[in-house]
């Protein structure tokens, strides 16, 4: 009987065994290896510079000057909000009247804005825009008034402005009109747009420019 369960045993050993030889030796599987695809994340940036070619401004009474401040979003920057906030002495409506050029909105006092998209050329924005200003001169007839106006890029000078007036100014008072130029990224999420007003919010609140 043990005999028996032996070679039952021995058999069976022998089936399995040839088994899998023959699978072994004749099925062939399916394989197949792809090239890798690397994902490479680079970096983002936005890129603005504000400028002015021109540097002299000499006052004559009713005349107009060049100045052309202007923002450039440089190639490759992301979406954006520009913002632009003007500050002034308190004398420079006394002196200087100008206008800011339509391509931007007011977002409150001192502080206009614009979109830019993402693009792969320069973006100019000018600042100043053309506009005129009217000096009542202190008579009843309005024909006596006197009228300045200018083009984009300039400002005027008011006609009211007397020689005893710019006599009287210091380095120190001089009327006195400066420009700084923030960019804030356009999309919070994708698709979603921050407000203008967020993105002014960022542009207080962030020193990390």
């Amino acid at each position: 009987m043990k005999k028996t369960n032996k070679m039952i045993i021995a058999l069976s050993l022998s089936i399995v065994l040839l088994m899998g030889c023959l699978i072994g030796g004749t099925l062939a599987w399916l394989l197949d290896k792809t090239n890798p695809v690397k994902n490479v994340f680079t970096t983002s940036d936005i890129d603005i510079e504000l400028e002015e070619t021109t540097k002299d401004y000499e006052m004559v009474p009713g005349h107009t000057i060049d100045k052309d401040p202007f923002v450039t979003v440089k190639a490759n920057s992301e979406a954006c909000y520009v913002f632009v906030k003007v500050e002034k002495t308190a004398n420079l409506d006394t002196y200087i009247a100008y206008a800011i050029d339509g391509d931007w909105k007011k977002l409150e006092d001192g502080v206009y804005y614009l979109t830019a998209d993402e693009m792969t050329t320069d973006q100019v924005f000018h600042v100043l825009g053309e506009g005129s200003y009217t000096d009542p001169m202190g008579t009843e007839n309005t024909a006596d008034d006197v009228t300045v106006a200018w083009e984009n890029d300039e400002v005027g000078v008011k006609p009211s402005v007397k020689k005893t007036m710019m006599d009287s100014l210091t380095e120190d008072t001089m009327p006195k009109l400066t420009f700084t130029a923030y960019s804030v990224q356009r999309f919070e999420t994708n698709g979603e747009e921050f407000t203008a007003a967020e993105a002014w919010a960022l542009a207080q609140n962030n020193a990390n420019y």
